[in-house]
């Protein structure tokens, strides 16, 4: 570890640790549960310039001025990776199959073709099916039979982990798999020993990458069942795409298209991909909106009285700009809850000097700090307090800036070049949820003083622990 500090230690940088390799040690060990506070702290103290803070194996390389944010959006990809930086979270060589190589065929170019243009496309033909899953999911979820006067707890991390694998499922599968329980199961079951085995592999030397997988992987059969699923699948949708009878539109079906004769094992570890993809930003997003209407109930009449108003029509215009408190009030939690503390991470493949002559050897990841970012009182007048209708015109007929939308002061969904390709099937199955969420329960806080967040490694996630009172509205 010590000389990884040597070796990677970017030039030009203030590094936030003591000056000591020991110091650093300490520092990257802090890290590990405190890397918003050393971003924080660094941020201040760097004044708008680089700053880098240590972490086990590398150092994260934070930039902040507009002008640095352009040149790391502006690098080749092959000098600062994107995908470098998904093979070290991921593991997928270990978490998805052994010896995988998504660069052939099955390369993330596919997953950005298939969600930015063929899922963004197909949106208005799919939101009826998706409106129905979301209905039909609250109801399944739902703990006990509820009424107008019974409360029932809901812990809001299992709740958000069951109601966006149903809503995805549908989008990534079809409704075939989606309405398969086991199916639906076993989907969870992967997900669920992907993440500890992810969270385990990051702390451990590499040389135990192999044993530890095996096992942890093996935790549910989540993993073998998924696979054997989705091999039946490919195979029959194969056969019908052979015989022309083919007309889904799921991403599954639009993988089999765009894949140029891949095997069929090839393009099941890519929807094993989508699937470790589109696990974790919905369900943070969920648990993150619903613990905010209830935190700030203030704004619960103002969003109902705006659905109300929009009627039936609420999904053919949602994509529009008919509804802006809703959307408002959605870019408002994701500002105030970024879910991670770094945001467009790169991984320096070869090494890379910024024009002020920031220089930072391979290896290292180049980083926007995303807390400060998005506090930034030039940009967000009194950033620590909650608006949740910040981004609404003055005349309230519109939005200024949608939930949906990338830019340098909004890093929520990457950078402007390279957004995330599914954000406009997030805020659209967000809105789902919260506009039946609103219509149908009343809510409130099991415990309105416990802490609402829990940082681990980059992730800042909602409190494990965090539940919500809800039961059902009376007729209107």
């Amino acid at each position: 570890m010590i000389v990884t500090f040597y070796i990677c230690r970017p030039q030009n940088v203030d590094i936030i640790s003591k000056p000591t390799l020991i110091g650093t040690s300490i520092t990257s060990f802090q890290s590990i549960f405190k890397l918003g506070q050393l971003i924080d702290q660094g941020y201040a103290r760097a004044g708008g310039k680089p700053f880098a803070v240590p972490r086990r194996d590398r150092y994260f390389v934070m930039v902040s001025s507009k002008k640095q944010i352009e040149e790391l959006n502006d690098a080749p990809m092959n000098q600062l990776s994107a995908r470098g930086v998904m093979y070290d979270v991921i593991v997928p060589q270990h978490v998805i199959a052994k010896g995988l190589d998504l660069d052939v065929k099955t390369g993330g170019y596919l997953a950005r073709n298939v969600f930015k243009h063929r899922l963004r496309s197909s949106l208005p033909s799919i939101q009826d099916d998706l409106w129905e899953t979301v209905q039909d999911a609250f109801k399944e979820e739902m703990q006990g039979p509820l009424g107008a006067e019974r409360w029932t707890r809901i812990p809001l991390r299992k709740f958000s982990l069951r109601l966006s694998g149903r809503v995805n499922d549908l989008v990534i599968f079809g409704k075939e798999l989606a309405n398969n329980d086991e199916f639906y199961k076993s989907n969870l079951n992967f997900c669920a020993d992907s993440a500890i085995t992810m969270a385990i592999l990051h702390r451990v030397p590499k040389i135990l990458y192999s044993p530890i997988s095996f096992v942890t992987m093996n935790l549910s059969s989540g993993r073998r069942k998924m696979r054997q699923f989705l091999t039946a699948e490919v195979q029959k949708r194969l056969e019908f795409e052979t015989k022309g009878e083919s007309n889904r539109k799921d991403c599954l079906q639009w993988i089999i298209e765009t894949s140029g004769g891949a095997s069929v094992e090839a393009i099941v570890v890519q929807l094993l991909a989508f699937v470790l993809g589109s696990s974790h930003q919905l369900p943070m997003l969920i648990s993150f909106v619903l613990y905010s209407l209830c935190l700030h109930p203030e704004y619960i009449q103002p969003l109902r009285e705006e659905i109300n108003r929009v009627g039936d029509k609420a999904f053919e215009t949602v994509q529009n700009n008919e509804m802006p408190y809703l959307d408002s009030f959605l870019k408002e939690v994701a500002r105030s809850n970024p879910m991670t503390d770094i945001a467009m991470p790169r991984k320096v493949m070869s090494p890379f000097t910024f024009d002020d002559g920031t220089h930072v050897p391979c290896g290292n990841y180049v980083c926007v700090p995303h807390n400060p970012i998005m506090t930034n009182p030039a940009v967000y007048p009194e950033p620590d307090t909650f608006d949740g209708f910040r981004f609404v015109s003055k005349d309230q007929s519109a939005s200024t800036s949608r939930f949906s939308h990338t830019s340098h002061e909004f890093p929520f969904w990457g950078s402007v070049k390279h957004g995330c390709p599914a954000r406009f099937f997030v805020s659209l199955a967000l809105k789902m949820i919260v506009v039946h969420f609103l219509n149908s329960y009343e809510f409130k806080l099991a415990d309105p003083s416990a802490n609402h967040t829990f940082s681990y490694d980059i992730i800042r996630m909602p409190n494990p622990f965090l539940a919500i009172l809800i039961r059902e509205r009376d007729a209107q």
